[in-house]
């Protein structure tokens, strides 16, 4: 369906700053979903796998920048790995793009990290 631009969830928290890639942009998910995802990323980290979050809630401005900026760079090829504005899963907050120290903000290579567990 559809999000127009005045969709917002109903409820947004941070994501604790020890899961997320840059630390100096806060990271919004659902309230009521954010125990889910901070179990995974914890359950992750125990077992000595570093992900982290590089983006989750994003309001259908922003979306609209970014795929902008991408269709900039990539032309018609954005269209095969980001949403346009309104169709975005971003815009639940319900939506995580991990990464790792290693890939960064990228995603060159997530497909085929060379170790993502901790020496």
């Amino acid at each position: 369906y559809f999000l127009n631009e005045n969709y917002a969830p109903k409820s947004l928290s941070p994501v604790g700053l020890r899961y997320v890639y840059n630390k100096q942009k806060e990271q919004n998910f659902l309230t009521d979903a954010l125990p889910f995802l901070e179990n995974l990323l914890a359950d992750a980290s125990s077992r000595g796998v570093d992900i982290l979050v590089l983006s989750l809630y994003r309001s259908f401005s922003e979306q609209s920048g970014l795929k902008a900026s991408y269709k900039i760079t990539y032309g018609l090829g954005a269209n095969s790995f980001s949403a346009d504005q309104g169709d975005s899963e971003h815009q639940l907050g319900t939506t995580a793009d991990f990464t790792t120290v290693v890939v960064g903000d990228t995603f060159a290579g997530f497909d085929n990290p060379p170790d993502i567990r901790r020496r």
